[in-house]
């Protein structure tokens, strides 16, 4: 157990085998702190750091700014989605990029074999620690806590001993120097309550955006996962490894599946990657990812058909699942 795990564990915590931490029964009038250890970090460093990840995920780098993140993808060749990842520029010849804890080493490895032609090198970035605060009034607790307070169209904020990556007004990420991030911790806790890491995930799922983990790692291809209207795909930045399979599907593509949030009951969890089928047990779908919105009731992402009235049903026994709304709208001009 790592001295950050430690320290949560003083604090109240349990540890999911994800990495992920819960907590006692929480306050639902405080906006949420969320503690991210079903994710890693990763250092990017060097000369060309940014123009060699240019030439490996379908997010442009060339849009990151001091005020500016980004989401985006690795892909295999056949334009399936290895990881998932949020990337931010820390220093003039420095990335720091956030991906699944359990994809951590294979996104390393996999981009290192590229990276002996460049002047580049990627390490797990140990000395960061990632939480996520989130809920009604998050960002103005922010402010009141750490002083902490974002421009308009401002969605990056880089100090010396913190990163913070605005999703929307009630969701940011913060990326956390270690050697500040307990006394951080206890500051934030002022304004905030200690939440499951499902919190965090309930409201990336409500939002509309999926994270790639080992279970579902090259099953889906961006489209599927509605990449392209989150803005973690780029279709003028060039080539990427899988970039062929990527442009084909949006300029020649009849795409007839994205992502949709579901809503489900179950007294048994299914697996990410798991089928949905209709009322004969035919497939229609497969799940992405889910958290716990209420006992029994689960809020989660699927790829379902784009024009579907079927009933859906998942889990063994079967349950049945109800299709939501996205909160953006699908883009289909070039179908």
């Amino acid at each position: 157990m790592s001295h950050w795990q430690d320290f949560l564990q003083q604090q109240g915590a349990r540890f999911a085998a994800d990495g992920g931490a819960s907590f006692p029964a929480i306050d639902a009038q405080a906006p949420y702190l969320c503690d991210l250890g079903n994710t890693a970090l990763v250092h990017i460093k060097g000369a060309e750091a940014a123009k060699f990840l240019q030439g490996q995920v379908t997010c442009d780098l060339r849009e990151l700014s001091p005020t500016q993140w980004l989401p985006g993808a690795q892909c295999n060749l056949k334009g399936r989605v290895i990881a998932s990842f949020a990337v931010a520029q820390t220093e003039p010849e420095a990335l720091l990029l956030r991906t699944s804890h359990d994809l951590a080493d294979t996104f390393i490895t996999g981009l290192t074999k590229y990276a002996v032609f460049s002047k580049v090198t990627l390490s797990p970035a140990e000395d960061w620690q990632a939480l996520g605060v989130c809920g009604a009034g998050a960002e103005q607790a922010l402010a009141d806590t750490l002083g902490l307070a974002f421009a308009e169209s401002e969605r990056l904020v880089v100090t010396q001993e913190l990163i913070a990556l605005k999703h929307d007004t009630d969701q940011i990420e913060l990326w956390l120097k270690q050697e500040a991030s307990q006394a951080q911790w206890l500051t934030l806790r002022e304004a905030f309550t200690p939440a499951a890491t499902g919190q965090w995930q309930l409201g990336l799922i409500n939002a509309g955006r999926a994270d790639v983990t080992t279970a579902t790692s090259e099953l889906f291809t961006p489209q599927d996962l509605n990449y392209p209207e989150i803005g973690a795909v780029s279709f003028k930045k060039g080539c990427y490894t899988g970039q062929e399979v990527v442009a084909r599907l949006h300029y020649k593509g009849k795409l007839k599946k994205h992502l949709y949030p579901i809503e489900f009951c179950a007294a048994a969890l299914p697996e990410a990657g798991s089928d949905l089928t209709d009322s004969d047990g035919k497939k229609r779908g497969q799940l992405v990812q889910w958290a716990a919105r209420q006992d029994r009731l689960y809020r989660g992402l699927a790829v379902l058909p784009d024009e579907d009235g079927d009933e859906l049903y998942i889990g063994d026994p079967p349950e049945q699942a109800k299709r939501l709304d996205l909160p953006y709208a699908i883009k289909n001009s070039h179908n």
